[in-house]
């Protein structure tokens, strides 16, 4: 019985030998897909409080009656809040809130709880500190052909660049987002680990890859590794990420780098994670993953 996956360019698609459909977050979508091209999510898991992790989560229950997983703190967020919201911001504050509490399963690090397709275990985690790194630098080395010197600021690295991540609608998003009290990686921060019913066991990674967490990895046993290392926003070096990879004895590896700065910066990134964990391990990296396409998963990861 084979699992398959699909890179939505933010959330990973994983469906079970019975068709039923685990989606790793609800927002995100990179061309060339969409919301739209979703036709079953049975599961929504939530790694912590931020609108990239919630975001449409609301449209999605609404759509597939979906069983949302995440943090007692977020859950409590998500089922109860819309009422409280600013009146004038309400339409905005409904892609997140409200969601039945039927549809909210609440859990807290070291829960293991058993659904029809899977076991999941709940681990612990921690949200990366913001901070100019590798793919932020490699950025600006792209944007304007020189190193970044060092002690450079995020400001200055996002100034430099001629298409700034904070785009002007970004940032009105995140004014509405402030105005209907969504915040960012608050709460608890959780990963999670899948394992299936032929005992294939898949890390759900969305956290910093130093400190503590380089126990939680090397203790959970994974045969897949799966996530944006380091943070969304690209906040680890190739070499961390490689050797954090490489302590979760994975045979199989699928981190795409970070795609807050475009296809060419995540491009590299990943290919320099690739050169730094292709000296630490034999597993297979899955360099050159593609949004969209449906892959196969086992020990090894093969395109169907």
């Amino acid at each position: 019985m084979s699992v398959k996956l699909r890179w939505l360019g933010g959330p990973y698609e994983i469906v079970f030998p019975s068709g039923k459909v685990l989606l790793t977050s609800s927002s995100g979508f990179a061309p060339p897909i969409t919301y739209e091209d979703l036709t079953r999510v049975d599961y929504v898991v939530v790694h912590h409080d931020s609108w990239p992790a919630t975001g449409g989560l609301a449209k999605l229950v609404e759509k597939f009656n979906s069983t949302v997983i995440c943090s007692h703190y977020v859950g409590n967020r998500l089922t109860t809040e819309a009422e409280n919201s600013n009146l004038p911001y309400r339409p905005f504050a409904e892609l997140f809130y409200p969601i039945d509490e039927s549809n909210v399963v609440k859990v807290t690090a070291g829960n293991c709880i058993t659904f029809d397709d899977f076991k999941l275990e709940v681990m612990k985690a921690e949200h990366p500190t913001r901070r100019p790194a590798y793919s932020n630098k490699l950025a600006y080395k792209i944007a304007t052909g020189k190193e970044a010197p060092p002690g450079i600021t995020l400001a200055e690295i996002e100034k430099a660049r001629p298409h700034p991540a904070l785009t002007r609608e970004v940032k009105e998003s995140w004014e509405k987002l402030r105005a209907v009290g969504l915040g960012f990686e608050r709460g608890e921060h959780l990963n999670f680990v899948v394992q299936t019913s032929d005992n294939l066991r898949i890390y759900l990674s969305s956290s910093s890859t130093t400190g503590f967490m380089r126990h939680e990895i090397a203790a959970a046993h994974c045969n897949i590794l799966i996530g944006v290392l380091g943070g969304g926003l690209g906040e680890g070096e190739p070499e961390e990420i490689a050797e954090y990879a490489a302590l979760s004895s994975a045979e199989v590896v699928i981190c795409p780098g970070s795609r807050i700065f475009g296809p060419e910066v995540q491009m590299e990134e990943r290919r320099q994670i690739a050169k730094h964990f292709a000296a630490r391990s034999k597993a297979h990296f899955a360099c050159d993953i593609v949004p969209g396409k449906w892959y196969e998963l086992g020990v090894k990861i093969s395109n169907i």
